[in-house]
C-alpha cells in the first residue's frame, strides 16, 4: 500500500496530473508545455515500472496482500481506474486485478453513484 500510495500515485501520476509542480521549475516555466510533457512523460515510466513490479506477486495472489481483499486493494484499484485514461496499459496480472475490483458490488455501487459505470 505504501508503494503503491508513495511512488505509483505522488510520484507517477502526480506529475500526470500536475507537472508543473513536479517538474523543474525552469523547464515548466521556461519550456512551458514542451517541459511539462517531459515531466508527464517521466510519470507515465515510474507508473508503468511500478505497475510492472506489482504484477508479478498478483500472479500468485487474488488481492494484493493475499487471498484476501485488504485496504492495498482499494489502494491499487483507484491507481488502476487512471490508467485507462491515460493510455496506459495494465500488465495481465494487474488487470486481472482490477476486474476482480471492478466485479465487487459495493465497487460497483461506488462506480455507479461517481456516475462512472
Amino acid at each position: 500500500m505504501g508503494y503503491v500510495e508513495g511512488t505509483i500515485h505522488a510520484q507517477g501520476f502526480a506529475r500526470i496530473f500536475v507537472p508543473a509542480q513536479l517538474g523543474p521549475r525552469e523547464a515548466v516555466q521556461v519550456i512551458g508545455e514542451a517541459g511539462a510533457s517531459d515531466v508527464k512523460l517521466q510519470g507515465r515510466e515510474i507508473v508503468e515500472r511500478g505497475l510492472a513490479l506489482l504484477d508479478p506477486a498478483l500472479a500468485t495472489n487474488e488481492f494484493a496482500a493475499g487471498d484476501r481483499f485488504t485496504i492495498a486493494d482499494a489502494a491499487l484499484f483507484y491507481v488502476e481506474r487512471w490508467t485507462p485514461r491515460q493510455g496506459i496499459e495494465l500488465p495481465s496480472n494487474v488487470a486481472r486485478h482490477y476486474d476482480r475490483m471492478l466485479a465487487r458490488p459495493a465497487v460497483d455501487r461506488v462506480l455507479r453513484l461517481w456516475g462512472e459505470a
